[in-house]
C-alpha cells in the first residue's frame, strides 16, 4: 500500500511521461523474463515426457527379451515333443494344444 501510494504521488506530481514510460519499460522486462520462463517449462515437461517414454520402453525390451529367453528355453526342454507327430485316437478329441517353435 505505501509504495502504490508513494508510486501514485509521484505520477501525480510530474506531469510528464518518464514515470509511464519507466513503468512500460519495466513490464516490457518483465514480458521477456516470463516468456523465457514459459519456453524452460515447456522444455522441461517434454524432457519429463520423453523420460517416462524412455523407460517405458525399455521396460517393454526388458519384458520381450524375458519372453524370448523362456521360449527359447521350452523350445530346448522339449524339442521330443516339437518333432514327434501326433496320435490321436478316435475317442479322443482333436483339441489337444500343440507345442510349435516359435520362430
Amino acid at each position: 500500500m505505501e509504495r502504490g501510494n508513494a508510486q501514485a504521488l509521484e505520477y501525480a506530481e510530474r506531469l510528464d511521461n518518464s514515470v509511464a514510460d519507466a513503468q512500460l519499460k519495466t513490464f516490457a522486462e518483465r514480458r521477456t523474463v516470463m516468456e523465457k520462463a514459459h519456453l524452460w517449462q515447456r522444455g522441461q515437461m517434454l524432457g519429463l515426457m520423453a523420460g517416462v517414454l524412455s523407460a517405458l520402453a525399455a521396460y517393454m525390451l526388458h519384458l520381450l527379451r524375458r519372453l524370448d529367453s523362456q521360449l527359447d528355453d521350452a523350445s530346448v526342454e522339449a524339442p521330443e515333443l516339437l518333432a514327434a507327430p501326433i496320435a490321436s485316437s478316435k475317442a479322443e478329441p482333436t483339441s489337444r494344444l500343440v507345442p510349435t517353435p516359435h520362430r
